[in-house]
């Protein structure tokens, strides 16, 4: 997660709560769900939303670079958003298809 998302999280994220450094610790299920929600809030709202903003707002290389970081995105997360963005300009496109 990007440091930018992770200060911006609702609540402070453990970063060794997948690791062994935390396994003594009764706590531990704890802070790995803490992760793991704001882990499906990234895929599930943050992700698909950005995707969907750039289909309407395209970008070059930097301007891109820049807005995924203002927003707490890796740039690892760009394959994803492009699927994203072809799936809903494909469903876009059947849609409209359809209601002819």
């Amino acid at each position: 997660l990007r440091p930018l998302f992770v200060q911006r999280w609702k609540r402070a994220l453990c970063s060794d709560a997948f690791t062994k450094w935390c396994a003594s610790d009764p706590n531990v299920s704890i802070y790995a769900g803490h992760v793991n929600e704001a882990t499906v809030y990234l895929h599930k709202y943050l992700l698909p939303n950005f995707a969907k903003s750039l289909i309407s707002n395209p970008l070059d290389g930097e301007q891109l670079v820049s807005l995924l970081h203002s927003e707490g995105i890796n740039c690892r997360h760009l394959g994803l958003i492009w699927n994203i963005m072809k799936y809903e300009l494909n469903s876009n496109n059947e849609s409209s298809t359809l209601a002819m």
